[in-house]
This record gives structure tokens, sequence and C-alpha cells, in this order.
């Protein structure tokens, strides 16, 4: 039997229901009133500010180390045709 394949395949399982999970999460803050515009670049974004934060906030300087951990988002888009042009 072939275990990378076989990992491969559970890891690509768990991605999936990951990202189902996060949409659906989306569509009932949007349902229940809390979300008005649900956004997956503006989701992650936010995500990735959390788990910068989770990751430094013992640090002295967490401020700033978000801020870099920020600046390593490749590419840091949003789709609106508008925000983009700036």
């Amino acid at each position: 039997m072939n275990y990378t394949k076989l990992i491969k395949n559970i890891v690509i399982k768990k991605v999936y229901l990951i990202m189902k999970l996060i949409v659906s999460t989306l569509v009932n803050m949007k349902t229940r009133g809390g979300l008005i515009h649900p956004n997956m670049h503006f989701f992650n974004f936010i995500r990735k500010i959390e788990e910068s934060f989770a990751q430094h906030s013992s640090s002295a300087n967490v401020f700033e180390l978000i801020t870099i951990d920020l600046m390593k988002i490749k590419p840091l888009s949003f789709p609106c045709a508008m925000v983009n042009k700036l």
C-alpha cells in the first residue's frame, strides 16, 4: 500500500472539510446579520492576524512582529477593483 498517497488523500480531504466549514461559518454569520459582505480574502487576512498574535503574544514588540508576518503574505489582494487600484 502506498502510504504517501494515502496521507496525501487524507490531507486533501481535511483541507476540503476545513474550507467547507469556513464557508459555512461565513454564510451562517451573514444569515444572522452579523456579516454584511462575506469575503474569503478578508477572512483569511483576519485569521492570519489571529494566528500571528497567538504566536507572538508574549513578545514585547508584538505589533511589529504581527506587521512583519502580514507583509509576508503573497499576494495580499482583495477582490474589490477600487481597492486594487490604490
